[in-house]
């Protein structure tokens, strides 16, 4: 009987035993950490309106200050935002997009370095365990003065942009000036919404000069053209025109403001061979303004080749001329002139 009971009481120790050991994997707990003592609620900005109040906690002064500041810029950035995708969903295309809508981005992000960060003033801090708390407050004219002196920049490099439109009548030029002025004019954008996020006022220099520009763009698009003369008799310049008509907007008549193309072709020069009759051609496709400003000059031979003499050979010449492989290299310089 006592063997029994030992027996028994030896079983339930090795059980006990096992079961501890299978839990030899579960973790010990771990200490939760303490929750901040530190409040800054008692430290306000003079006006919650005129101000941008941001707070922040460090293990020291200098980085619970940084802190602080990056929540104001983080603030500033966020409020943008929201108004500015507000505005875009107001503007939208028809294709859902809106070309300067989403430039506040681009200026913001530089903001939310503060670029001007000693123009946060500490109203007050605290420490405690070895943790600091610390509150800023940065005044709405401090907090939109980069963007002023950067806003006002901006209008005049518009106004330079569009005086160097206004000043050349060469249509690469001229569109270069205009890509110029978009590109500024966007990034005035950017700055315009983060000032008007704060209600902040500012001047429209910028934004007349551009809206009369767009204007004048317009009517320069409409007016231009690749215009050409060519002569109803020669057969080999109506097949280029009929090739380039393919691709580009082509206006047979008098030149309105745009590129004027004349094509001039050789006389075929016609030789025998052992595999029939080759004739060849000089094609020069030549660019100038309505007045004459000579702006291009493209040169390319082509031939054709016939078994049975010289008509053929000059029949395949002409159809080469209408399809060949030639155009691939005159595209290349249309495309360069052709206002999208």
């Amino acid at each position: 009987m006592n063997f029994v009971k030992e027996f028994f009481l030896l079983s339930t120790m090795v059980m006990l035993s096992a079961c501890a050991g299978s839990n030899s994997d579960v973790e010990p707990a771990v200490a939760q950490s303490p929750v901040k003592k530190i409040s800054l609620n008692s430290f306000v900005c003079p006006d919650d309106r005129g101000y941008i109040r941001g707070e922040g906690f460090g293990p020291s002064r200098d980085e619970a200050l940084l802190s602080a500041q990056r929540q104001i810029a983080n603030r500033i950035q966020s409020t943008v935002e929201s108004s500015s995708n507000l505005k875009r969903v107001q503007t939208e295309d028809g294709n859902g997009t809106e070309s300067v809508s989403s430039s506040y981005v681009i200026d913001s992000k530089v903001f939310s370095r503060l670029e001007n960060a000693q123009d946060a003033r500490v109203v007050g801090f605290q420490e405690s365990e070895g943790e600091v708390g610390v509150v800023t407050c940065m005044s709405i004219e401090d907090a939109m003065s980069p963007f002023v002196q950067r806003f006002n920049l901006l209008q005049d490099s518009v106004l330079l942009k569009v005086a160097e439109y206004d000043g050349t009548e060469h249509p690469l030029k001229k569109m270069e000036a205009f890509k110029n002025t978009q590109d500024v004019y966007t990034r005035l954008q950017g700055n315009k919404n983060v000032l008007e996020s704060f209600s902040y006022p500012h001047e429209n220099r910028g934004e007349e000069a551009y809206a009369s520009l767009m204007e004048r763009y317009r009517q320069f698009k409409s007016r231009y053209a690749f215009y050409y003369n060519a002569s109803s008799q020669d057969e080999k310049a109506v097949s280029v025109f009929a090739r380039i008509s393919q691709k580009y907007h082509v206006v047979a008549g008098v030149c309105q403001g745009g590129v004027l193309l004349s094509v001039n072709t050789t006389e075929p020069d016609c030789k025998d061979g052992s595999f029939g009759t080759t004739c060849s051609t000089m094609l020069t496709l030549t660019g100038t303004s309505c007045s004459g400003e000579g702006y291009f000059v493209q040169k390319t031979m082509v031939k054709g080749t016939g078994k049975y003499g010289k008509d053929e050979a000059v029949g395949r010449l002409v159809q080469n001329i209408a399809d060949g492989e030639w155009f691939v290299l005159w595209a290349k310089v249309l495309d360069q002139w052709d206002v999208k």
